[in-house]
């Protein structure tokens, strides 16, 4: 198995890292149990596009906006239909981030335009 297969574990403490929330043991339990309870819900669906490890770090980073109530439903599908149609898109986001290591601007930290099985605490 390759580290990157596990990235998707790391959603819900970056997005507790790049939207400036301070972390507490409660907040990181729930939003790491709504993220990741989503994930495997949607992995025992049979989501094929979670198979590609930026895939499902980008769902369970953007679970974890649901979870802390940044993002809806809708807004997540809609974020999540464009990340999986544009897969491209993820490699020039992953170099990018790697050029500007020093800066804040996450490849995912971006406003929001707007998933189903999205579970809340």
């Amino acid at each position: 198995m390759r580290s990157s297969e596990f990235l998707f574990h790391l959603g819900p403490l970056t997005a507790l890292k790049f939207r400036g929330i301070r972390r507490s043991k409660r907040i990181e339990r729930d939003i790491t149990e709504a993220s990741l309870g989503s994930y495997v819900l949607c992995e025992s669906a049979g989501k094929g596009s979670l198979a590609d490890p930026r895939v499902a770090f980008a769902f369970t980073y953007l679970a974890s906006h649901f979870a802390l109530d940044l993002l809806n439903e809708q807004q997540i599908a809609e974020l999540m239909d464009y990340i999986e149609s544009h897969p491209d898109q993820l490699g020039a986001a992953e170099n990018a981030s790697a050029s500007n290591a020093g800066t804040s601007l996450h490849p995912f930290h971006q406003p929001v335009l707007g998933a189903t099985a999205l579970t809340k605490q």
